[in-house]
């Protein structure tokens, strides 16, 4: 026996060597026996509970028996028979647990006992019981054993190993049905949680695995456990007996395969076990042995006796296995799935594992596994033969059938499945025994090829599977299979590929038939039509006839043409014959374009059974539908050559197609000849001239022709268009007329009564009596209406206003002619009308046949329609010559509409214009001829004259007051007087006048303005001072009577005083007032231009803003006097002296020297105030920044710029150029713009260029140059090297007297400055 000592130090020893230890625990578990828990119908389980100091093993075993715990205490002994798992792969047995443990606590039962041991210790710890109290008790039935690792490396161990764990180490066990593995820190809480679970029934087993209560795999095996006999012993286990001899012992091989979705898909490779997992070595199921292992445990030792024997054992369990499957009815077909291949992908990995696939591989050969077709019988893999896929119909059976020494598998083996069986002995038939069935066929009476009852099917895959012998074989099978039979003609005789001298060709070219009278050979269509016995008879060489050699055939069965006969003559043509001829042509026609001499050759039948040909002969064909039965009336009355009623008979074409290709080819006519090589026919000028019932029935349906006669002969398209046709009971020029469309017809019925005779065409009676959109070329050829805009109403109110005339209307007529006049606003939108239809609608009113603007009064169509021209928009009612158009619509209209659709339309489309003055002098010249002219009339038209006339020129003015000078047209007294016998007066009487005021009070605009009425001085005086004490005077009022009183005020010889005027409140003030104190009259500077008598005479001269306003700069900052030559106004005083005529160039040495002497100054900012002194005291006006400012005082010129660089840059090219001719030219006469505007730019070149440049391009100006001058030169001045400031003193603001125009910064306004 072993001695303690050696135990401990083969437990040392083995602490470097330990890998198994989690998977012997497993082992030894389910080597228990689990009789009480399967009687409780519990499921065998172990448990791993594991913390960072122990890992408890719990387990449902039977318990621990007095013997199992004598065992534990010895060393070598063991209650369990035989050397089976319990053993660890060091032969110590139970003591290997003190590998990570130094102390194991055992409860089972009623015993609760542990063993010790540590590493340096003598070992007797490990074979020394101590009892102890239980803790923790494990329940009823399980045993628990307790280890307490000795370092946290063991903890980290079995960590590990625990990981490695599987699922499907549970198809490995014989027992244990369950692996819990649970992980918990030393508080007792649960970090994580593993669960493995099989259920197996008979050969399948599920395997499951749970995380933290939730299912993540499952995975479906069938499982073959085979007991291997005589396998060598371990050679890294030894018995735990000493000097006992090792014997041969069984050992299980377990095969597991994986059924997930192996039905439809070959297996993934899995993985190889001695237990523990060893890797993927390539095969489709799990193998798991007790192999050997090699020494860093990374494969099995290639060179282990008892691996050899494994290499022998596995292949008859793999067998054993596929028999399995091959009995199970859902995988009896698919098995084959889980065969190892040469070329499976990840590969076999080399030496063991390529040695055991050659070994199954062997096995297989001779395995009895494959079903015959009856589906029961099987044999070995060998004895079968396989069609290929192209030799079996869609059912798998053979096509021909098949030699008769040759064995088939059954059909339910899929094509992929066959494929795997390969590589282990299944051949395919060869291509000579597949011909010998094909051959076979061909010779029978019941032959399936010749069969015509045999099925399309069938025939595609004969000729697919010939097709696939003729590109994948020989020449020999090639050779033999073109003398066989295979070819049916049309005549159905069946000929060989070889056959010289027959040349195949098809019967049929894109679907369309050869004609068979034809010399040519063809195969029969009933097996071309089957596209792959198409295909394989161009295998064979079968050709297909081009269309031009096929149609020069056809063409050759007619005579050729002779100069004298024409005719085709004598010939063997039948119609049938020459339907398929005509066919052939007709369907290839776009396809090959013949020779039209060739189609000349043509002949056909006609009625009479006689041959013509129509490119010599007139023969017609008239369809004979239903649309066209009216056009065959109109022709039955002519003498033609019909076409035969056979062509009608043949159903393979399209009418309308078949008809024009007639016409195109073969010139068959189906319409009247109405036009020839010298223009219209006769027919034609009678239909467009005596035949007007016929006439749209004709352009209907011969259309094309006359359409290209029109471009041809322009003046027919001018008959037709004023040819006359039946409307409504009237014949009207077709281009007057609309087509009956149904919205045309809608819309007409709300306006007019039946009895109308709205022109609408009668179509009724033609070829096209509904298809209105056959009659489209009458709107783009002959103007023919077809919409209903606005010419469409424009038409209907015509019609009303004629049948208005003839008395058919009445009463009604207003209502819908006013409904028209909105419609019409509607439909043209003036806002955004084509100027042509406002032309056109303008010039319908203007110029119609019946006046069409419709009065609301009673009485005749006379009185109530009227013409544009004795009518207006807003003159007064009841006037003897026009009609006031809006007078009489405010009765009719409310006031929106009035305004916004009745009123824009009579005025800006119809042209009613507004009343004007020379209608007022035609109304006077009216109401003159009248015995009683109407005053009230008389009155309002004088009132609006200065309406009328304000917007009048001066020359129209005064040409109208001329007809009042030369017309007597003031009505007053009782008769009626020129202006120069007419006054308006305050005088009650002036000898010889007649006093206007006395008859139009308040009319002073009128007779005094408009008309030039003379008007005294104190009327307008007293006008004046009434304005004034009125307290409802408006600001017009006191304008008009200030105007009044300055016209008359210019022409009077001698002026009455101011005072009383001064004193009134009648001048007008203006709402804006200077800073909230200054107030200004109201008056815009035209105003004050006409007024200038006025205001000389009430002593305002001196008032003026411009005399009254001083302008002040204020610095804001630091001046700097700029030095840049660039910017110094001194070296170009002499060219800016050369051009100007000004007051200021007068005295130009003046001028010149004002120049020399001036100075720039940079600022930021410029500001200016504009002040004015009123009353002692100065009012801001404005105050604003600006770009550039002009101070000149006591002959001194300072000019203020802009600091920044670039705002002073575009100074000097835009402001500083401005103001400075503007103060140039300061006091003379405006000048013309062309003129200011070519000084602006000369004095911006002079100042951004060099002296010497600026007197070169002013001589090119055509400037005079000063002679008396000296010119500038760049040294005249001396510019100081530094710069200085300058600072003036502060402006007192608000505070100015009349005394701070002798300040040195404030002056009048005389210097300029720009914004």
């Amino acid at each position: 026996m072993i001695s303690v000592r050696e135990l401990a130090k083969n437990l040392e020893n083995g602490n470097s060597r330990f890998r198994h230890f989690v998977f012997d625990l497993l082992r030894n578990a389910d080597d228990n026996d689990f009789t009480k828990a399967r009687s409780r119908f519990e499921i065998p389980f172990v448990t791993f509970r594991i913390t960072p100091s122990c890992i408890t093993v719990d387990c449902n075993e039977d318990g621990f028996t007095p013997d199992d715990v004598t065992a534990l205490c010895g060393v070598g002994e063991s209650s369990r028979t035989g050397s089976g798992p319990y053993f660890s792969n060091e032969g110590i047995g139970f003591k290997s647990v003190f590998m990570v443990a130094y102390k194991v606590h055992i409860q089972s039962e009623n015993y609760s006992f542990s063993f010790n041991h540590k590493s340096g210790q003598s070992g007797m710890g490990m074979i020394s019981p101590t009892w102890e109290e239980h803790q923790d008790r494990p329940p009823i039935g399980i045993t628990r054993m307790k280890l307490f690792f000795h370092s946290e490396k063991a903890c980290s161990t079995v960590l590990q190993q625990l990981g490695e764990v599987q699922k499907v180490h549970l198809l490995f066990l014989r027992n244990i049905r369950r692996i819990n593995i649970v992980r918990v820190n030393d508080m007792g809480d649960i970090i994580s949680s593993l669960k493995f679970s099989i259920n197996q029934d008979t050969e399948i087993s599920i395997c499951l695995k749970e995380e933290n209560g939730v299912e993540k795999e499952k995975s479906n095996y069938h499982v073959t456990k085979f007991l291997a006999h005589q396998i060598s012993p371990h050679a890294n286990r030894t018995s735990p007996k000493i000097n006992t001899e090792a014997k041969r012992a069984s050992s299980e091989v377990v095969l597991a395969f994986p059924r997930d979705g192996v039905e439809k898909q070959v297996a993934s490779s899995q993985q190889v076990f001695a237990f523990s997992a060893i890797g993927n070595m390539g095969f489709k199921f799990l193998i798991q042995a007790d192999f050997t292992m090699n020494d860093n445990h990374s494969d099995v030792d290639v060179a282990s006796s008892r691996n050899q024997e494994f290499l022998e054992q596995i292949p008859i369990a793999f067998v054993k296995a596929m028999q399995q499957l091959n009995d199970n009815i859902d995988l009896r077909h698919e098995w084959m799935r889980y065969l190892p291949q040469m070329y499976d992908e990840p590969p076999i990995r080399k030496g063991y594992w390529t040695h055991l696939r050659c070994r199954i591989k062997n096995k297989m050969k001779t395995a009895r596994l494959i079903r015959h077709l009856n589906g029961v019988t099987v044999s070995e893999i060998e004895c079968f033969k396989r069609l290929p896929h192209q030799a079996m119909d869609d059912k798998k059976n053979p096509i021909f059938e098949v030699p008769f020494s040759v064995t088939l598998p059954s059909t339910a083996y899929s094509e992929s499945n066959l494929n795997l069986l390969m590589e282990y002995g299944l051949d395919i038939l060869s291509s000579a025994e597949i011909l010998s069935g094909v051959s076979n066929d061909l010779k029978k009476q019941d032959s399936r090829m010749k069969s015509p009852a045999t099925s399309e099917q069938w025939h595609t895959a004969a000729a697919n599977l010939l097709i696939y012998l003729l590109r994948t074989s020989g020449t020999d099978v090639t050779r033999n299979l073109k003398e066989i039979e295979l070819i049916p003609l049309v005549n159905g005789t069946w000929v060989k590929a070889c056959d010289e001298a027959i040349s195949l060709s098809f019967a049929s070219i894109d679907g369309i038939a050869i004609p068979e009278d034809l010399p040519i050979a063809l195969i029969s269509p009933l097996a071309t039509h089957n596209t792959a016995r198409a295909a394989l008879f161009r295998e064979l060489g079968a050709k297909e006839l081009s269309i031009s050699d096929v149609r020069q055939h056809i063409f050759d069965r007619y005579p050729a043409i002779e100069a004298l006969n024409p005719s085709p003559g004598g010939t063997d043509l039948t119609e049938d014959i020459s339907i398929k001829h005509l066919k052939f042509l007709y369907l290839t026609y776009n396809q090959e374009m013949a020779d039209t001499q060739d189609f000349r050759r043509l002949a056909v039948f006609t009625e009479g059974s006689a041959l013509k040909r129509p490119a010599f002969e007139d023969v017609y064909l008239f369809r004979r539908s239903n649309e066209y039965r009216t056009y065959s009336m109109l022709v039955a009355s002519f003498e033609l050559e019909r076409l035969s009623s056979c062509y009608y008979a043949a159903l393979w074409q399209q009418e309308v197609a078949w008809i024009d290709w007639l016409q195109t080819a073969l010139s068959i006519r189906t319409r009247l000849k109405l036009v020839d090589d010298n223009g219209p026919t006769s027919i034609l000028r009678e239909l467009t001239s005596h035949r007007s019932d016929k006439l749209l029935s004709v352009l209907q349906s011969h259309w094309y022709q006359i359409e290209g006669a029109m471009e041809a002969y322009p003046s027919l398209k001018h008959d037709i268009t004023n040819a006359l046709v039946l409307c409504g009971g009237r014949l009207v020029e077709l281009s007057s007329t609309y087509l009956p469309l149904p919205k045309l017809i809608i819309s007409s019925c709300a306006f007019l009564q039946p009895t109308n005779s709205f022109p609408f065409l009668d179509i009724s009676d033609t070829l096209a009596p509904t298809n209105l959109s056959a009659w489209d070329f009458l709107l783009d050829n002959f103007g023919v209406g077809d919409d209903n805009d606005e010419i469409f109403y424009l038409d209907i109110l015509q019609t009303i206003a004629r049948d208005d005339y003839n008395g058919n209307y009445g009463e009604a007529a207003p209502v819908k002619a006013f409904r028209l006049y909105e419609l019409l606003h509607r439909e043209v939108d003036v806002a955004a009308a084509n100027k042509g239809s406002l032309k056109y609608l303008r010039t319908a009113f203007s110029s119609s046949e019946w006046p069409l603007i419709l009065l609301p009064v009673s009485g005749k169509a006379e009185q109530r329609w009227k013409d544009v021209k004795d009518c207006r928009w807003d003159c007064p009612n009841n006037m003897e010559s026009l009609s006031g158009l809006q007078s009489h619509y405010m009765a009719v209209y409310d006031h929106d509409t009035l305004m916004t659709v009745i009123r824009p339309f009579m005025r800006e489309v119809v042209g009613v214009s507004d009343l004007s003055a020379n209608d007022v002098v035609q109304e006077l010249l009216s109401q003159k001829e009248c015995p009683s002219p109407d005053s009230d009339i008389i009155r309002e038209l004088y009132s609006r004259l200065p309406d009328l006339l304000s917007a009048a020129s001066t020359s129209d003015r005064i040409t109208f007051r001329e007809k009042f000078q030369t017309t007597a047209l003031i009505f007053a007294e009782g008769g009626w007087h020129t202006t120069d016998i007419c006054v308006w007066s305050s005088e009650s009487s002036v000898p010889g006048k007649v006093h206007l005021s006395q008859y139009y009070s308040g009319m002073e605009r009128t007779f005094v303005d408009a008309l030039g009425i003379t008007l005294d001085l104190d009327m307008a005086y007293d006008l004046v001072l009434t304005v004034g004490l009125s307290t409802t005077a408006t600001v017009h009022q006191a304008k008009e009577a200030l105007r009044r009183f300055n016209s008359v005020l210019a022409k009077a010889k001698t002026q009455p005083d101011p005072i009383q005027i001064l004193g009134s409140p009648v001048f007008p003030i203006s709402d804006q007032r200077l800073r909230d104190s200054v107030d200004m009259l109201d008056f815009t500077p035209d105003e004050v231009y006409s007024l200038q008598p006025l205001l000389r005479w009430a002593g305002f001269e001196n008032r003026y803003l411009s005399t009254r306003v001083l302008e002040v700069i204020k610095p804001m900052g630091g001046i700097l006097l700029l030095s840049d030559p660039l910017r110094s106004i001194q070296l170009r005083a002499h060219s800016l002296c050369r051009h100007f005529k000004s007051p200021r160039a007068r005295d130009i040495e003046s001028l010149y020297r004002i120049f020399r002497q001036s100075k720039v100054f940079g600022s930021s900012p410029i500001i200016t105030e504009l002040y004015l002194v009123e009353r002692g005291c100065a009012v801001t006006v404005d105050q604003r920044e600006s770009e550039v400012y002009i101070g000149y005082t006591n002959d001194t010129l300072n000019i203020y710029v802009p600091n920044n660089t670039a705002r002073q840059r575009l100074c000097f090219l835009f402001d500083l150029p401005h103001a400075l001719f503007e103060w140039i030219m300061s006091e003379s006469l405006p000048r013309e713009d062309r003129e200011a505007e070519l000084a602006k730019r000369l004095i911006a070149s002079v100042l951004n260029s060099g002296p010497r440049s600026s007197t070169w391009f002013l001589n090119k100006e055509g400037i005079i140059a000063l002679d008396p001058l000296v010119s500038d030169d760049d040294s005249a001045v001396q510019v100081p090297l530094r710069r200085y400031r300058v600072r003036l003193p502060p402006v007192q603001a608000h505070t100015v007297t009349t005394s701070v125009t002798n300040q040195q910064n404030v002056r009048p306004v005389e210097g300029t400055k720009r914004d």
